[in-house]
């Protein structure tokens, strides 16, 4: 099976020519896509349902993107982020960036365009959950190194008390 048909997407966006057309769009590269019009659907669904990725639109009215983004760290800290916008700004740039979103997409955008920001997003954070997972192993893999460069079992004793105390 295809990586890609174990990627779940979650699209929300207060247009629904706009989730229709995304749902089409990432649906025929592979994608399982889920598609919402308002943001409180979009919020449920991610309390309830595990996402790679959430798609989502600045804009909306009640809730804009940036408090879904909020709200997707809060349910699932590891999903993928990208924020639509037709307001392309330095400001909602950095606003995105500053809140922890993994791409932008400007609206009106093609199929490739949002089939490549999906996949970087994806990309960039798969890199960061192997760089942290690496980080939690380091200390294992530095007490096995101090561990079998031991040959004494009295000196072996000591050195792990030391790494314990550590």
């Amino acid at each position: 099976m295809n990586q890609i048909e174990n990627m779940f997407i979650l699209v929300v966006d207060d247009e629904v020519g706009v989730t229709r057309l995304c749902e089409r769009f990432l649906s025929r590269a592979g994608y399982q896509v889920t598609t919402a019009n308002h943001p409180h659907e979009g919020g449920k669904l991610l309390e309830d349902q595990e996402f790679d990725l959430l798609l989502v639109d600045i804009r909306m009215p009640e809730t804009d993107g940036f408090q879904m983004l909020k709200l997707a760290r809060q349910f699932q800290p590891d999903i993928a982020v990208v924020i639509m916008t037709g307001y392309g700004t330095v400001e909602t740039a950095l606003d995105s960036l500053h809140l922890g979103a993994d791409g932008m997409l400007l609206k009106p955008f093609s199929g490739a365009e949002l089939i490549q920001s999906v996949e970087q997003a994806l990309r960039d954070r798969q890199r960061e959950r192997e760089m942290q997972r690496l980080q939690a192993l380091r200390p294992l893999l530095y007490i096995s190194e101090k561990i079998f460069a031991e040959k004494s079992p009295q000196e072996l004793r000591v050195r792990l008390l030391e790494i314990v105390a550590d």
